[in-house]
């Protein structure tokens, strides 16, 4: 008896099928490489309400706590055993000093003086007239910082600055972004840095300590920081020390405070306008007249008074304006062409048809800058000549 062995359809399908898979597993784990992509998902919220989030989290994997402030509490009671500011720590402030009071400087002041390290940004510009800026802090240290006046069109090159620190083998490149440039009026500067055209950094020793001013401290910001050096540039400021703080003014005014704060001079402004035009629709011109006579006017005086209220409300010129219209239009009535001929033959022909001679006719026309009296006599001219046309 002979054997047969027969092998189905399905499963010559399901044996290819598992054979196919085995081959295409081994090569895709024989040459699969991982590959690490970074997706840009945003700010975090901690990040949307503090600028310098990142640096805090960056120096935290030093070991550096970095503390945020939003005033200059911090130097309230410095000789007080309970202050949490250290002799050595190193103080970053990215808003203005205008406001400190002269309390909290003379205490930012002593605390340098023990050794101290402040890192300002420069935001008052020197003012040569006055001789002083209003950051007087900076201004005692012989600091300067001005404004360019020009635009300079510098390369992304030129507007790199290159600075070598100790136990720092790598250069440390910076990008400031500034409109100004530093000066030291004292010559008593530690250390001063530059890109290709302005100083941008100077460093001076105050008593044991140090303060270090910087044209920009965007370099700090979320967006910033992981750019050229600028993080490892903080690290090198803050040294060997494991406390640092910052001080910044995140809290702007509403447009309603900023408008509430300016009504009141726009109110006065406006009330002082105001005065100013009633003033000038009821100024007087020439003498006031008194009228004694208890008798009615004829008509005559009613239009001398007219007139003279006319000229004091500075109406004179248009009045006898409208009389020359209405004697030119008569005119043009009655003779054909008048307007086309000249200013001479038209006195001429006037002359003629008033029987006013032509010498006191041109008296109409001459130049408006006349008295009072002379107003006066130009309109009893013009009704005399109205008559007679």
């Amino acid at each position: 008896m002979k054997l047969s062995f027969f092998v189905s359809r399905t499963t010559w399908v399901l044996v290819i099928a598992i054979t196919l898979i085995g081959i295409s597993m081994t090569l895709f784990f024989t040459y699969f490489d991982k590959v690490t992509t970074e997706k840009n998902i945003g700010l975090s919220k901690e990040a949307k309400k503090n600028q310098f989030f990142a640096a805090k989290k960056f120096l935290k994997e030093y070991d550096i706590n970095f503390q945020l402030l939003t005033d200059f509490s911090i130097f309230e009671s410095i000789d007080s055993e309970a202050t949490k500011l250290g002799e050595y720590d190193t103080v970053f402030i990215a808003t203005s000093r205008v406001g400190m009071s002269e309390k909290l400087r003379n205490n930012m002041q002593s605390w340098i003086n023990a050794g101290g390290h402040l890192v300002v940004v420069a935001t008052e510009p020197f003012d040569l007239k006055l001789g002083e800026s209003r950051d007087k802090f900076l201004d005692d240290l012989g600091f300067r910082y001005f404004l360019n006046q020009e635009y300079m069109d510098v390369s992304k090159e030129e507007e790199l600055m290159h600075l070598t620190f100790e136990n720092y083998e790598a250069e440390t490149e910076l990008h400031f972004d500034s409109s100004g440039y530093f000066e030291d009026n004292s010559g008593k500067a530690r250390f001063i840095a530059s890109n290709a055209h302005s100083n941008l950094l100077i460093q001076y020793d105050y008593g044991a300590g140090l303060v270090t001013v910087l044209a920009d401290f965007s370099i700090w910001d979320n967006y910033y920081i992981a750019q050229h050096d600028h993080a490892i540039f903080m690290l090198q400021l803050i040294g060997v020390n494991k406390q640092a703080w910052l001080i910044y003014n995140r809290n702007q005014p509403s447009l309603l405070d900023l408008i509430l704060n300016s009504m009141p001079m726009v109110v006065i402004s406006t009330l002082v306008l105001l005065l100013i035009l009633l003033g000038q629709k009821l100024w007087r011109k020439g003498r006031l007249k008194n009228d004694e006579q208890a008798w009615q006017r004829e008509i005559m005086s009613h239009i001398y008074a007219a007139g003279e209220m006319s000229y004091s409300l500075d109406e004179g010129l248009i009045l006898i304006e409208q009389q020359r219209e209405i004697i030119i239009k008569r005119m043009a009535h009655l003779i054909h062409g008048y307007q086309r001929l000249t200013p001479e033959k038209q006195l001429l022909k006037l002359a003629q048809h008033s029987g006013i001679d032509k010498e006191k006719i041109k008296e109409l026309w001459l130049p408006d800058n006349e008295s009072q009296e002379s107003f006066f006599r130009k309109i009893k001219l013009a009704q005399k000549i109205r008559k007679t046309l």
